[in-house]
């Protein structure tokens, strides 16, 4: 049960919630599997997917036990031009976030200079990640319906 801070769940501003602000794809994409399957179709899902697979190794090599999850924020479908960034969002349990912030951000330094894509990465503690699911928080579920986990705490997804 959440202690009662005062505010409302759908009160709680999630800093990566501009990039909630989309249609709707056709596809609803909720693994590098399916996305696989797509971007056959897709020109542009397939260079998503290659940035994505790409930072998948990178991430293993430089993992921190406190990660528990990290997901890419889509949509990676359905889209004229290639993203420019690709928020990153990693739930992890931390005291100071910048040697998290210092290894995501070489993890991703490959993929960024061979895609041009650039990292948009934002930590959360684990506690802020159950708060948001024990109270339902709509831009919380739009986030994980529209993600796709490319790490579980110390192995890719």
């Amino acid at each position: 049960m959440v202690k009662d801070s005062g505010i409302a769940g759908s009160k709680v501003t999630l800093p990566w919630s501009k990039w909630l602000k989309f249609k709707e794809p056709k596809y609803s994409i909720d693994s590098l599997a399916h996305l696989e399957d797509v971007a056959t179709k897709d020109r542009i899902a397939s260079i998503h997917l290659a940035f994505l697979k790409s930072s998948i190794e990178p991430l293993k090599s430089k993992s921190l036990p406190q990660w528990k999850s990290i997901l890419a924020l889509g949509p990676f479908t359905e889209m004229r031009y290639p993203k420019k960034s690709i928020p990153i969002i990693a739930v992890a349990n931390y005291k100071k976030p910048f040697r998290h912030l210092y290894a995501l951000s070489w993890a991703f330094s490959n993929s960024f200079s061979e895609f041009g894509i650039l990292p948009d990465i934002y930590i959360i503690p684990e506690k802020s990640k159950q708060y948001l699911q024990e109270v339902d928080h709509p831009m919380w579920n739009k986030t994980l319906s529209n993600s796709i986990a490319i790490f579980y705490g110390g192995r890719n997804a």
